[in-house]
């Protein structure tokens, strides 16, 4: 699946980047010199990755589980 890429605004005076399109860069001022560019989209990350340590090979009866350290 991929990911949508994300339009950014960038003025041509100073650089300035900004989400939308607005009249005058807030930045350095200067009016309609605000462009459309487009992102490439950020490479996917497994949002369930992660580490939960190494695995117990054998199941433990409650009742053998030692509550002191």
């Amino acid at each position: 699946m991929s990911s949508k890429s994300k339009t950014i605004f960038v003025c041509t005076e100073c650089g300035t980047q900004q989400p939308k399109w607005i009249g005058q860069c807030p930045d350095c001022g200067a009016w309609n010199t605000l462009q459309e560019n487009l992102t490439a989209p950020a490479a996917s990350k497994n949002r369930f990755q992660g580490y939960a340590g190494p695995a117990q090979n054998r199941v433990q009866v409650l009742a053998d589980v030692s509550l002191e350290e």
